[in-house]
């Protein structure tokens, strides 16, 4: 079916999601928190900043990037990073 819809030039895609305002931020904070380049601090809420205080704390965060304003990932942060991420949307 792919092969047939490129061959005709038609689009292969089948179905797609319009985002929500709220689903469109969750999903940017989502991938860029693990990008190293990480999320900008100044992007996110107090309440977003506060949860991730004790990941801060316990090696989870990069501490150099929070001190330069970004928020990333350390290694031992990537490992959990579903939770982190899950934690900072609640």
């Amino acid at each position: 079916m792919y092969k047939e819809k490129i061959s005709k030039n038609q689009s292969p895609t089948q179905d797609f999601e319009v985002l929500e305002p709220i689903q469109i931020e969750s999903e940017r904070l989502m991938l860029s928190i693990r990008l190293p380049e990480g999320i900008q601090k100044q992007t996110l809420n107090s309440d977003q900043l506060n949860t991730l205080s004790p990941y801060l704390e316990n090696g989870a965060l990069d501490a150099g990037k929070w001190a330069a304003g970004t928020v990333s990932l350390s290694l031992n942060g990537r490992l959990i990073a579903d939770r982190i991420v899950r934690e900072i949307l609640l």
